[in-house]
């Protein structure tokens, strides 16, 4: 279980925890796998506990180590995103299967489902799909599944002042 706490400024509390919470269960309205979660607390601080991913003896591979596999230009470290684009994730999914947890249409594959996380983020406004916030689970026979969903609170956009665009 990992506990995400929301950002507090002095001015207000930014909410990532709540927005978690929210989104998984938006996704699981729409038959979007996403990392099961409550909510919670730790010194009084509020937060959103999510479940691990990981199936007990599998391992997790982040999208940028499996992007590396297709593309060395991948850098994580890069605000630029190198070789994190759609014909990359494609090829890397083509060997993978559905998330373990997914209830949509049978015909779907790994790539069908991880598109549905993109409609889902377009729904809550999530501007956080990078390499590090998709995962492949991976067997310890090898076997390829692509992980729920996870990580749907973007940080806060600044906010812009009114009227300093009404001039």
């Amino acid at each position: 279980m990992v506990l995400k706490q929301g950002r507090q400024t002095e001015a207000r509390r930014e909410g990532q925890d709540w927005a978690e919470f929210v989104v998984a269960r938006l996704a699981k309205l729409v038959s979007v796998p996403a990392a099961e979660n409550k909510v919670a607390a730790r010194g009084g601080q509020p937060g959103c506990l999510s479940r691990n991913l990981r199936p007990d003896g599998w391992y997790i591979h982040s999208g940028a180590a499996a992007l590396e596999e297709v593309d060395p230009r991948v850098d994580p470290q890069s605000k630029d995103h190198p070789g994190h684009n759609q014909v990359n994730i494609s090829s890397v999914l083509a060997g993978c299967g559905k998330p373990p947890e997914f209830s949509g249409p049978p015909q779907f594959g790994a790539y069908d489902v991880f598109v549905g996380y993109l409609l889902l983020d377009a729904w809550v406004a999530n501007q956080d799909r990078h390499e590090a916030n998709w995962s492949i689970l991976v067997s310890p026979e090898a076997e390829r599944r692509l992980a729920a969903s996870y990580d749907h609170a973007s940080k806060a956009l600044p906010r812009r002042n009114p009227r300093a665009s009404a001039r």
